[in-house]
């Protein structure tokens, strides 16, 4: 492989996650309202509000917020949350398993289900089953994720109580009930 090419690349990448991540600050920085004031509530007053951005480091200027934001991501530390008060990025690193193997049945299960459909339409391209194949996939492509997904808990898990709404149970513990969770 050509090392002038994967150089290339990695300059890509790098840009690419820069500009990313640069848009998403800007974003939550460009929300209207105050985060101090959002924290302590209406009724605090501006001294609490002012020592509560000091420590937050909301009165900095943009840039300087950015860069030491993305030096402390670069280094793995992403901050406390402002819910528990704990570091981010222990309690991101314990959820990232069940995240990794939710992702991997659901690409499993996605899999299976849309190559032996991609095939039986491609050997009958204008048949019934192309036709609904093909209107099938638009519309999981059209429809947003989150909203589907509300859709599909509330039909197998509230309306046919076939799986289970919410939870995780480790594989070790109950290989079926890991298998529910995850479908």
């Amino acid at each position: 492989m050509n090392t002038q090419y994967i150089i290339q690349r990695l300059l890509t990448t790098i840009a690419v996650l820069l500009g990313v991540t640069f848009a998403v600050f800007l974003i939550v920085q460009l929300v209207p309202g105050d985060p101090a004031r959002v924290i302590l509530g209406v009724q605090a007053n501006e001294e609490n509000v002012a020592a509560l951005r000091e420590r937050l480091g909301l009165n900095r200027p943009f840039f300087v917020q950015y860069g030491s934001w993305l030096w402390n991501a670069a280094q793995g530390d992403l901050g406390k949350s402002l819910i528990t008060g704990q570091d981010v990025t222990p309690q991101i690193l314990q959820r990232l398993p069940a995240t990794l193997q939710l992702a991997a049945v659901a690409l499993l299960i996605g899999v299976l289900i849309a190559l032996p459909a991609g095939v039986i339409s491609a050997l009958r391209p204008g048949s019934l089953l192309d036709v609904t194949t093909t209107v099938v996939s638009q519309i999981g492509v059209t429809i947003p994720d989150f909203w589907l997904g509300i859709l599909l808990v509330l039909a197998f898990s509230l309306g046919l109580g076939w799986l289970p709404p919410s939870g995780y149970t480790p594989f070790q513990e109950d290989p079926w009930d890991w298998l529910q969770h995850m479908i």
